[in-house]
């Protein structure tokens, strides 16, 4: 496999010079063409890992050349990145209508569209290896082995920037979800062929792929969650029995497995943002089951106490317990924790300590008088004087005296 190939199209002598100079350190070919049919013709026999096109050229424009691009079966594939002096909406909508998958205004910022077209090279790559290998199975499980350390430094990225992370979180999501979803597209087709033909080993090396994908997937959204956490959400009256129960019926498969017990107390209406209230005592509930040894049953206590101008929620457990130093970074992004089936990602808790935070109240964790931790959320009182907690005690899970 040579080296991948940029097509550059632009009208302009001094602009393909400019672009060239640009992504000569992507150690790829780059061919020039000035016109959109010179574009058109390199295409019939020549293949491209991506495609520059500027919109405003002789003859064919750019929206015209990249619908032609589009139809035919052998190009429609190829990324195109429009380059345009043009601001306006409508421009971008017809880029997009026409099959771009980027649209750049000039001026631009030189090292965001390097690192643009960095990835869509990367990506052709990708595919491209994966086409020439399926009948290799060695071949396969070490591309499989490279895709997932490229997913795993990308994670540890993440986690490097978590200081920009609140400013930069939507710019982030976008950049990197959308090309998740081109491999995640390119396995997909890969997973699809290799199934009509039977070909087991390539089924295998796409559902690592899918994996890994699913996993930075879950990263991203986790980084994006926390920085949504912060916005102002409509509150309501929330009967937390009703929450608490319905998280216990998402839980249903841990506590099983883990032959939990599940203790629920008196529980006030409070009032919150219920789908918020949700992500929060799930949040809690499942690590309370998750940070147990193995072997050793778990136990959570739900309760709530009324204070005189809050609610106090406490979700205690039976677990390992968190020292003095976890407590000092267990609320902030990327903590990481041993679990009791693995490592925690620590996204969780940053996400549901700012939930509380937005609100007014407030999330601690203490040890438990009995060894393990108690988690416990304040949420100012905004209740009417006719709520009354609901009567809720009872207990979920294994019956310890069976």
């Amino acid at each position: 496999m040579g080296l991948p190939r940029v097509l550059l199209v632009d009208d302009r002598p001094s602009n393909l010079r400019a672009l060239e100079a640009l992504l000569a350190p992507l150690n790829c070919e780059i061919v020039l063409a000035e016109t959109g049919e010179v574009a058109l013709q390199l295409l019939l026999t020549e293949q491209f890992s991506v495609i520059l096109l500027d919109v405003q050229l002789p003859g064919l424009d750019g929206f015209e050349v990249a619908g032609l691009i589009k139809q035919r079966e052998r190009t429609r594939h190829i990324p195109i990145i429009f380059l345009t002096a043009q601001t306006e909406r409508d421009s971008a909508v017809r880029g997009y209508a026409v099959g771009a998958v980027d649209y750049v205004s000039k001026p631009f910022e030189p090292t965001v569209l390097q690192s643009k077209v960095r990835s869509f090279i990367e990506l052709s790559q990708a595919h491209e290896q994966l086409r020439l290998q399926t009948d290799e199975l060695a071949a396969m499980l070490a591309e499989r082995e490279a895709t997932t350390a490229l997913l795993n430094e990308q994670a540890d990225e993440l986690r490097r920037s978590n200081a920009e992370l609140e400013h930069l979180a939507a710019m982030a999501s976008h950049e990197l979800s959308e090309p998740l979803r081109v491999i995640a597209g390119y396995s997909e087709l890969l997973s699809e062929g290799a199934e009509e033909s039977g070909d087991e080993d390539t089924q295998a090396i796409t559902a690592a792929i899918s994996r890994g994908v699913a996993r930075m997937q879950r990263l991203i959204d986790g980084i994006l969650a926390y920085a949504r956490a912060g916005a102002a959400v409509p509150l309501e009256k929330v009967p937390l029995v009703e929450v608490v129960a319905e998280v216990l019926l998402s839980l249903e498969a841990m506590i099983d497995d883990r032959q939990a017990q599940v203790r629920v107390g008196d529980l006030p209406v409070v009032e919150f943002n219920r789908t918020q209230l949700t992500q929060i005592l799930q949040n809690l509930i499942s690590n309370a089951i998750k940070f147990v040894p193995p072997g050793r049953p778990a136990t959570v206590e739900v309760t709530a106490e009324e204070l005189p101008d809050a609610w106090r929620l406490s979700v205690a457990d039976n677990g390992m317990g968190v020292s003095e130093d976890e407590r000092e970074r267990i609320f902030d992004m990327f903590s990481r924790r041993l679990a009791g089936d693995g490592f925690d990602s620590g996204i969780g808790l940053a996400v549901c300590a700012r939930i509380v935070q937005r609100a007014g109240g407030t999330l601690d964790v203490a040890p438990a008088p009995e060894g393990g931790s108690v988690f416990t959320v304040t949420i100012p009182v905004g209740r009417d004087e006719g709520d009354v907690p609901a009567s809720s005690a009872r207990t979920h899970g294994p019956d310890p005296r069976d």
